[in-house]
């Protein structure tokens, strides 16, 4: 064995020491919060993804879906008019009955109320019904696919400095908009969150899609929202700037490393004196963002996760908050960096909040 190959190892060892558990960081989450829908005055919905807005009709609207105005009338479902020139249904036709016919076909039940056909809503896009409608004294058997009538509506994005966008925010003008598509809630002048960024104070504040901002200006001179609410007052949220992203590192000494999302503090070779890190991670199941910490200070370890209490606990031969650490800054270190979709969002100056 020669000599190199004798201190190879010796030599991993000590650039392993030297290394620590830096490089907890990533790049910022870009990733919008998902996609949501409220009512509109005109009895609609309106639907916001990835920043798009897009109006349909209300969830148990099957007339809509069959491009016809359905009417209740003496205790019969009656087209009342059509709202697409190709649709199968005619004025005044009454609806006796109906059943599922493609891709499955279902025995025919009657329809006495537009309740009995409201179910069939839910099917949009797939299905195909057989209705049994009187027209002209005669029984006339009429086929219509159950449409998803989802459209695209226009939205004039507002952001005169860049400010919301370069912390993760997207915001369009109510002015123009038809007043049968805004949210009841919602009033002149107001704003509408197009978009929220997974990774952003906003999104940890609070701020999601949807929400109805009625101070836009004050919004992005002061980071404080006023969100208009059903039937309640404005609620009161603010947003901080970003924190400039902290990087230090002294060999075998001191690891600091913060961005907003992630943290670390290390003591020592490997963290071996002390250690801290937490995470400030995304749950879409509760569409909240929970933090979770760790710390060991030589054999006394401990840790916690926001709303779930915290632990702490003597082992001198398993530590298991640098065992959690390690598998977290471990995982998922490949992640490109999706902020360049935003332009350089990653490295113009935060100003929401800053004044």
């Amino acid at each position: 064995m020669t000599a190199r190959a004798a201190l190879s190892p010796w030599l991993a060892g000590l650039a392993a020491a030297l290394a620590g558990c830096h490089g907890y960081l990533r790049p910022y989450d870009d990733t919008p919060l998902p996609a949501r829908s409220a009512p509109t005055r005109g009895g609609g919905e309106v639907e916001v993804k990835e920043g798009e807005v897009f109006l349909r009709p209300g969830r148990r609207d099957i007339g809509a879906r069959l491009g016809v105005e359905l009417a209740e009338e003496a205790g019969r479902v009656v087209v009342a008019r059509r709202l697409r020139p190709d649709a199968a249904l005619e004025p005044g036709d009454r609806i006796a009955s109906a059943a599922a016919a493609e891709p499955f076909a279902s025995p025919l039940h009657a329809v006495r109320s537009l309740a009995d056909l409201a179910g069939y809503a839910a099917a949009e896009g797939w299905l195909t019904l057989e209705l049994q409608v009187e027209r002209g004294g005669a029984e006339v058997a009429v086929r219509e696919k159950v449409r998803d009538e989802r459209r695209r509506l226009p939205v004039r994005r507002w952001d005169p400095r860049s400010t919301f966008r370069r912390n993760g925010i997207e915001l369009g003008s109510l002015a123009d908009w038809d007043p049968q598509h805004v949210p009841p809630w919602a009033e002149p002048g107001d704003h509408l969150v197009l978009r929220v960024d997974v990774g952003s104070r906003a999104a940890q504040a609070g701020l999601r899609p949807l929400d109805v901002v009625a101070n836009a200006r004050g919004f992005e001179r002061a980071g404080r929202a006023l969100l208009r609410a059903p039937g309640g007052a404005p609620r009161k949220l603010t947003v901080r700037a970003r924190p400039p992203r902290r990087d230090l590192w002294l060999p075998l000494l001191l690891s600091w490393e913060a961005d907003g999302a992630r943290t670390h503090v290390g003591l020592g070779p490997i963290d071996a004196i002390f250690h801290y890190s937490s995470t400030v991670d995304y749950d879409a199941a509760t569409d909240a963002h929970e933090t979770t910490s760790r710390w060991s200070l030589f054999s006394v370890i401990g840790g916690g996760r926001e709303g779930g209490g915290r632990w702490w606990n003597l082992d001198p031969s398993f530590d298991m908050a640098r065992l959690d650490y390690a598998y977290s800054w471990a995982t998922d270190r490949s992640r490109p960096d999706l902020s360049a979709s935003w332009a350089e969002a990653a490295e113009m100056e935060d100003l929401l909040g800053a004044e």
